[in-house]
């Protein structure tokens, strides 16, 4: 019974950090998509 509830609290914790490493991930695509602009020649 006190397992399933740590687990019901753990799995809570990811979903709530869920849309911060989702924007996370964003903000690294984009920096790493600026950096390959800037490298290309134009």
């Amino acid at each position: 019974m006190r397992l399933s509830a740590v687990r019901a609290v753990r799995s809570v914790e990811v979903v709530e950090a869920l849309p911060f490493v989702q924007l996370g991930f964003e903000i690294d695509i984009t920096f790493v998509a600026e950096q390959l602009i800037e490298l290309l020649p134009v």
